[in-house]
């Protein structure tokens, strides 16, 4: 099923603003009040493989790189931030277009003029390197753990590459 593409309203974004967005490294866009994207940076092709014309135009919940879970739990999140004005960031995994799942960190917040909402702003950013870093250290900090519990008589030296190594050698 191919989502359905509506028309961009007016331009929401100055040329000068425009070109400050277009060199951020992170993934930014701005959705009108009814969720459509009306702008995406060039970051979007290098983090999820989409260039931003094939986005421009969807309604948020169709972007092909969320799934459809995550999609109706942004329906959710969209409708509370006239009440909470901002989400902060939540981690969520994402779908490259080439297949790959990586994890992204976003950031959602209403843009308003005179006391109304008129837009709103995502910010996102991938976190996969960050992730995966925690999660090798929480493995890590298991392995030692077992170690220290299981090989009480062993001596943990430090070798020069900074990788732990066990060794029965003890000196006084």
């Amino acid at each position: 099923m191919c989502p359905v593409k509506k028309k961009a309203s007016t331009p929401l974004i100055p040329d000068l603003v425009r070109t400050y967005l277009d060199g951020s490294p992170d993934c930014i866009s701005i959705l009108n009040p009814e969720g459509i994207l009306e702008y995406c940076n060039p970051a979007h092709e290098k983090v999820f493989g989409y260039w931003p014309g094939d986005m421009v135009g969807l309604h948020f919940s169709d972007l092909p790189f969320f799934t459809r879970e995550q999609a109706e739990n942004f329906i959710n999140l969209f409708a509370e931030l006239n009440s909470i004005k901002r989400i902060d960031p939540i981690e969520v995994q994402a779908i490259r277009k080439d297949g790959e799942t990586i994890w992204v960190e976003t950031t959602v917040a209403p843009i308003e003029k005179d006391g109304r909402i008129f837009a709103m702003q995502s910010i996102c950013r991938d976190i996969t390197e960050r992730v995966q870093t925690a999660e090798q250290l929480k493995k890590n900090a298991a392995n030692i753990e077992q170690i220290r519990f299981f090989c009480t008589d062993l001596i943990l030296k430090m070798a020069r590459a900074g990788l732990l190594c066990a060794t029965k050698e003890y000196q006084r």
